[in-house]
């Protein structure tokens, strides 16, 4: 699930970068008073950026969980079009 680029292509080098995934992740995981991220802060690595600034990581888990969520949604919105709403995730 890669994130489109200004010139349409997929953008190969961001896996995970779909703005579908960054949202699902935001609204799930971060807004809400009683996130996830919140409680479980002890679960992310940590890491200094670029400028100073110390970032933490989402464990791998998390994106695979939200990524084969939205895949799911996704195949399963196109397959209700056609009649057969059903998802398999690969």
């Amino acid at each position: 699930m890669y994130p489109v680029a200004s010139n349409g292509l997929l953008w190969r080098s961001k896996p995970y970068w779909n703005p579908r995934i960054v949202k699902v992740i935001q609204e799930v995981f971060f807004t809400r008073v009683d996130a996830f991220a919140t409680h479980f802060n002890h679960l992310f690595l940590t890491h200094l950026g670029p400028d100073g600034e110390m970032r933490r990581e989402l464990p791998i888990p998390m994106v695979a969980l939200v990524a084969t969520a939205v895949s799911c949604s996704i195949i399963y919105k196109h397959s209700a079009k056609h009649g057969s709403a059903v998802c398999h995730p690969a």
